[in-house]
């Protein structure tokens, strides 16, 4: 149980609130004991390679592949938010771990856009929430936000047109 607790980052078993009266629970500062527990666990996993992206998010890949080759822009699949967003506040850890199923970058690295594949796997009971948190943080540090919907695979070129892109 203590495991399970320090690798929750609960102190004993309860949720704790931040300064900020937030309800969420604050990020531990992880520690080399805690790394030695997580290594432990994951010694003991099973693991196995996955796929990245799954049959439908291939085509739309090559199609952003074919537009932004013409464009000199780069393509970037399964990016976290935590590593093209950065902001000094509490805000960062509530979008650190989540991903973008695209990212467009200019020629420099920097973002332009993220296209958000709504396939028919996409939706459950928290989706349409995670991705209005995806769309506020994208698009409050001038990054394009396309959401693009099962069935719209080959109208990717339209789809960043129709965005200034």
């Amino acid at each position: 149980i203590i495991v399970v607790l320090l690798l929750s980052g609960c102190s004993n078993g309860k949720q704790l609130q931040g300064n900020s009266g937030s309800l969420l629970t604050p990020s531990v500062p992880p520690t080399p004991a805690r790394y030695r527990q997580e290594l432990e666990v994951v010694r003991r996993g099973k693991f196995k390679k996955m796929r990245v992206l799954n049959k439908k998010e291939e085509q739309v890949y090559w199609n952003l592949m074919d537009y932004c080759n013409q464009k000199s822009y780069k393509v970037f699949a399964q990016v976290s938010l935590g590593e093209i967003l950065s902001s000094p506040g509490e805000e960062y850890r509530y979008i650190n771990s989540k991903r973008v199923d695209f990212c467009i970058s200019d020629r420099n690295f920097y973002p332009v856009a993220v296209v958000e594949y709504q396939g028919s796997g996409h939706h459950n009971e928290t989706s349409e929430e995670r991705d209005i948190v995806k769309r506020e943080a994208v698009e409050k540090a001038g990054i394009t936000y396309i959401s693009l919907n099962v069935g719209r695979e080959n109208d990717v070129e339209e789809e960043l047109q129709s965005h200034g892109i």
